[in-house]
């Protein structure tokens, strides 16, 4: 048996082995990725989980819940290692550190806080977002985490160095990731876009629209020694589908576009400033179509 009511988070262990699964059920949920057999259940929380996140190595997992309580979980022999208290509103989004010595939290309280994982100790709490905080990530390097809330802003924090404020969406940042090489941040919106930020640049470089609703998740394809850096992420929206991209510099870096790899929902797909490429399965007409407004067959 599994959730009794609706899953609101999963999250792969980083050996692949493992998914991690949080629910409206009050629980956190423990699953062998390859036989989908249930491991472990946690009934600590008293609300809904909202967030669930494994550490680097894999001996920890985090939840964050409607309670506004953070647990922190041993995925090997199920005890419950911290329970850190702080936040005042429910927690919304999690995210580990590099070494995972520190656990980033966002909350609907409008704070972003840290956490020490190894003494279970209350870390720095950084204000700034006017509305509730919606999402947290830590860069590849450690050195600094950027933060999206209902307050429509992305917010890049130093650890060592001020505050940068991004502007551009027109309603609330639902989600936030940064890329594996710590030169991009990618933002979806209530305003049913995806926007591209560079670091260095601190300029928004992208806008991908025409989404069909709130864009609600994003991930960066992890950089491997196959790839050749090559820079893609997927996005999750309320339109029910799933998109797959390709960011590519031109100009020596100086500009970037978009290219769409494919997307599981084609009945609506509507695009703007982006290339498709390799379309199979097309009928004459749809063909014909593509071509008189533009498409190079």
């Amino acid at each position: 048996m599994g959730h009794t009511r609706k899953v609101n988070a999963v999250a792969f262990s980083p050996t692949g082995l493992q998914v991690a699964s949080g629910g409206e059920d009050k629980t956190v949920r423990l699953w062998c990725a390859r036989t989908g057999r249930q491991e472990l259940i946690w009934t600590n929380h008293t609300e809904s989980v909202t967030t669930v996140a494994f550490t680097p190595s894999g001996e920890q997992l985090a939840s964050g819940s409607e309670d506004n309580m953070i647990l922190l979980l041993n995925p090997t022999t199920g005890e419950c290692v911290h329970f850190f208290h702080g936040h005042e509103l429910p927690v919304s989004s999690l995210s580990f550190s590099p070494p995972g010595h520190w656990l980033l939290s966002g909350s609907w309280d409008n704070t972003v806080r840290f956490w020490d994982v190894r003494f279970g100790g209350e870390g720095p709490v950084w204000q700034g977002h006017t509305e509730a905080v919606s999402a947290v990530d830590f860069s590849p390097s450690g050195a600094w985490i950027v933060s999206g809330g209902k307050d429509n802003t992305t917010r890049v924090w130093g650890l060592q160095s001020d505050v940068l404020v991004l502007s551009g969406h027109t309603q609330a940042v639902e989600t936030v990731a940064v890329s594996p090489n710590g030169q991009f941040i990618a933002t979806g919106s209530q305003d049913g876009t995806v926007r591209l930020w560079g670091i260095t640049s601190a300029q928004c470089l992208v806008v991908i629209g025409d989404f069909f609703g709130d864009v609600n998740s994003i991930c960066w394809k992890p950089s491997t020694t196959t790839n050749d850096g090559e820079m893609m992420f997927a996005t999750g929206c309320k339109d029910k589908s799933i998109r797959v991209w390709r960011l590519i510099s031109e100009g020596g870096g100086s500009s970037y576009r978009v290219q769409l790899v494919w997307s599981s929902t084609f009945g609506g797909l509507v695009l703007s400033g982006a290339i498709l490429e390799g379309a199979n399965g097309l009928t004459w007409n749809q063909e014909k179509l593509l071509t008189q407004r533009g498409a190079i067959h």
